[in-house]
């Protein structure tokens, strides 16, 4: 067996969630999460508390005051839970000007199981996540890429509106997939388009745990980022992974990729639960980005 070494600079995010009709049970479950990670070694002042809708700015100063301390270290990072907004910045922070970590691996813990209640809403105005907004007079000529999840949240609103249409988006389709959960999948897209012309809507089947797969696509769509591309991150968490990896790496005007999100205000507190099991063995992804200093992507 092998010892690592899980020694060095810690941060857990706690975010406060605005007040709803279910802020008592939230804030229960978010207490007993902490006693829970104070179990496993996790120090109280590596706690850092942001509200969801608190201005980024101070997620970016935690987090570029986390990666000087971690200089050279290795870096694991758990997106089971993370919002969108933090790991994107981040990924985009270890491909620029903090590119001292040697080996980064990003976790991701797979759900036994959804709500089959709503999962968010109230989302707010399609806006860029920190780090990947472009000029409004770019996102003609890009194409829409769409991780496809289980709520649209606002986009049924974007079409209605005519921002976009079925020629400009692309979907990507987590399959295989449990038979419920592909179902719900295709609620989402006819939740956009009620009544889409199958010769124009562009779908693409991606596994939704192979963050390789999914940015293969990506290059793919975005011919290697000649094609200026929007990514919408509404599907699985590897799915809007390899979406960071690809923005990351693709940055560059006047190509640079957009990253856009209709950020939801209220999460079901029941939203997942438990960790599926794959032979007995619990299903914990890693994926690595980065080895021996060079990038993988």
């Amino acid at each position: 067996m092998i010892e690592l070494d899980i020694s060095g600079p810690q941060l857990v995010f706690e975010i406060e969630d605005p007040l709803s009709v279910s802020t008592e049970e939230i804030d229960l479950k978010t207490a007993e999460n902490r006693v829970y990670l104070s179990g496993l070694g996790f120090q109280d002042q590596s706690i850092s508390v942001h509200g969801l809708v608190d201005p980024f700015s101070s997620y970016e100063r935690t987090l570029r005051g986390f990666l000087n301390k971690v200089g050279g270290r290795n870096l694991i990072i758990d997106i089971t839970s993370l919002p969108k907004k933090i790991y994107f910045f981040l990924t985009k922070l270890l491909f620029g000007e903090f590119d001292l970590p040697r080996n980064v691996l990003f976790t991701y813990a797979e759900p036994n199981r959804y709500s089959e209640n709503a999962l968010a809403e109230n989302p707010e105005p399609w806006e860029a996540l920190p780090g990947f907004r472009i000029s409004p007079r770019d996102e003609d000529n890009r194409k829409v890429v769409v991780g496809i999840g289980y709520e649209p949240l606002g986009l049924p609103d974007l079409v209605d509106s005519g921002r976009f249409d079925e020629d400009q988006m692309n979907f990507l389709f987590p399959f295989p997939a449990q038979a419920d959960r592909v179902a719900r999948n295709w609620r989402f897209i006819r939740g956009i388009f009620p009544n889409p012309d199958s010769g124009r809507l562009s779908v693409t089947r991606v596994d939704g745990i192979n963050v390789p797969e999914v940015f293969q696509a990506l290059s793919g769509i975005g011919e290697d980022g000649e094609q200026g591309l929007i990514l919408a991150p509404f599907g699985p968490k590897p799915v809007s992974l390899a979406m960071a990896l690809y923005a990351a790496k693709h940055s560059q005007v006047p190509n640079q990729t957009g990253v856009y999100y209709t950020q939801p205000t209220y999460y079901n507190p029941e939203y997942s639960s438990g960790v599926r099991k794959v032979g007995g063995r619990t299903a914990l992804n890693t994926y690595c980005i980065k080895l021996d200093g060079q990038l993988v992507y």
